[in-house]
This record gives C-alpha cells, structure tokens and sequence, in this order.
C-alpha cells in the first residue's frame, strides 16, 4: 500500500494541509502518516520588575506555557485523526522534537510522497516550530518526492 507523509511545523495546523493530504490518501488509495514536529520554545531568564514580583508570581510560568502549547500539537493530531477517519483513511502520527535535518529526513524515506506546507518557512518565529533547516533543505535531502502545498491547491 502506498504512503504519505504530511509535515506540521509548530503549533500551526494549515488546514488547506491537510484536506489536500486527505484528498491525495483517497485517490491514491494510500494511507497517511502526520508528523509534527516541534521545536524548543524560547525561554525568558527571569522577571525584570521585582517591585511587581508578587503579580508576577500568578503569571503562567514558562513551564505551564510549554505544556500548553504541546496539548495544542496534541489536539492538532486528533484532529487529523478524526479527518482521516471520517474519510476512512488509514491513518498515524508522531510528534518529532528538535530533530535535525538527517533524522526527520531519515524517517521521510518510507514514504512515496512527501508533502509540506508552502509556507513553511514563513513564520519561523511561531511556537515551538523547529527551525533547524528549511522545507528547501527537505526537498533536496529527501528520497521521496516533496510537494509544497498551497492554499489555492
């Protein structure tokens, strides 16, 4: 059976994405693999107005940040899921933290298509959105062929 892989970055979901990575799965008959991966979450080095600590102390800590923005990729790949089940489509996903060019390539090479979105690159500065190599460096690393999906696809 055929596979394709669908790549989130971040806690962005581009539903354009994946309707078209459900549309490819179905005329294909192939099943569907999302991986998201995510990246490290700036950290701050502390509160810069101790007269204000006691507000400060009922602010979300970093921490609480964090796990936040991970239950947002969590519900990402629910969502996902559930479309793919809704459309009978066999269907998994993997989340895939701070991994380097070599590793996520490496996991790309099952699969018979690839696809990413167009804008990938674009907001780099998003949450947890792991910026250790561009959708360019995907699509010339990779053994599968990789499709930049658009909004107007």
């Amino acid at each position: 059976m055929k596979s394709i892989l669908v790549i989130f970055n971040g806690i962005k979901f581009p539903f354009h994405l994946m309707e078209y990575a459900l549309k490819q799965a179905k005329s294909q008959s192939a099943s569907l693999h999302a991986l998201f991966l995510k990246g490290k979450e700036e950290t701050s080095t502390g509160y810069g107005f101790p007269s204000d600590l006691g507000q400060a102390e009922n602010v979300t800590d970093s921490e609480d940040a964090r796990e936040d923005d991970e239950k947002i990729i969590r519900h990402h790949m629910k969502l996902s899921e559930d479309m793919a089940i809704t459309e009978s489509i066999p269907f998994t996903s993997a989340i895939l933290a701070n991994s380097s060019l070599t590793e996520t390539t490496h996991l790309m090479k099952p699969f018979h298509m690839v696809l990413l979105d167009a804008a990938y690159d674009v907001e780099t500065n998003s949450l947890l959105t792991n910026d250790r190599f561009t959708a360019q460096d995907l699509i010339e690393k990779s053994s599968s062929p990789v499709t930049l999906v658009s909004e107007s696809m």
